[in-house]
């Protein structure tokens, strides 16, 4: 009796499911809440590929998170709002730091 009522609940969901993709394209609307970040170790000489270390001790370290909300209109239009921060850790007796994107 379970395995019936299971087998027409699942029938029910897909025959459901079916009718509402046949109206796709649905377009993507409403706001979405982001987040992402990134790591990137920079050597100006380059890297053994082998040992897969830097050629020197020049070496910098650079991180990056953004958070933010992204909205998407019907019409296909949209806008997003986002905080990025990076992060710079130059190469020991290195020059001072670049200066921050604009």
């Amino acid at each position: 009796m379970r395995r019936i009522c299971l087998c027409l609940a699942l029938g029910m969901i897909l025959v459901w499911s079916g009718d509402a993709a046949a109206g796709c394209p649905i377009p993507l609307a409403g706001s979405y809440a982001f987040t992402g970040e990134s790591g990137l170790i920079s050597a100006p000489d380059g890297f053994d590929t082998t040992k897969l270390t830097p050629l020197d001790d020049k070496v910098s370290y650079t991180s990056f998170s953004v958070q933010g909300i992204r909205i998407f209109n019907p019409d296909g239009t949209g806008s997003v709002q986002a905080t990025e921060v990076e992060t710079i850790v130059p190469a020991p007796n290195s020059p001072s730091p670049p200066s921050p994107r604009a």
